[in-house]
């Protein structure tokens, strides 16, 4: 990537005009995004991330550059490639496939129902429970989060 692409804030991505390059989406101002399927259907899961932000000013529309990388889940493509770019303005949406668009949905261990005792003591949760902590015996890993 050429460092006239990264003036000032870091570019997520950058636009090449003639012979000036233009960022398009400042890494500070990056978030997830929900993952949009290509317009033709294929790879229809995936993760996205959205670069924002307001350090390019696109003057013939108005508005700041920005620009959506959707990666779509490919297992058999590793690390994956580029397949599709969508311009709409100054809003660039590039579209990729590969194996790191894969969600894992697979449990990290069994999970199983605990019912605390009477007599007290810790109670361990055994198992993997998206977005929470589990805590475990050392079969799972200990406190992980997942």
């Amino acid at each position: 990537v050429s460092p006239d692409c990264n003036k000032g804030l870091e570019s997520g991505s950058c636009q090449l005009s003639g012979l000036t390059y233009f960022g398009a989406g400042n890494v500070p101002d990056m978030v997830w995004q929900e993952y949009t399927p290509p317009p033709n259907g294929t790879y229809p899961t995936g993760v996205a991330i959205h670069y924002g932000g307001n350090s390019t000013f696109c003057p013939q529309l108005g508005t700041y550059r920005t620009t959506t990388i959707n990666v779509g889940c490919d297992p058999s493509e590793n690390p994956g490639q580029l397949y599709q770019v969508s311009v709409s303005g100054c809003s660039y949406s590039l579209f990729f496939k590969s194996v790191y668009g894969c969600v894992n949905t697979t449990p990290l261990c069994k999970a199983i129902s605990v019912v605390p005792s009477s007599t007290g003591g810790i109670l361990h949760v055994y198992g993997s429970t998206v977005g929470a902590s589990v805590y475990s015996d050392g079969s799972c890993g200990s406190s992980e989060s997942g």
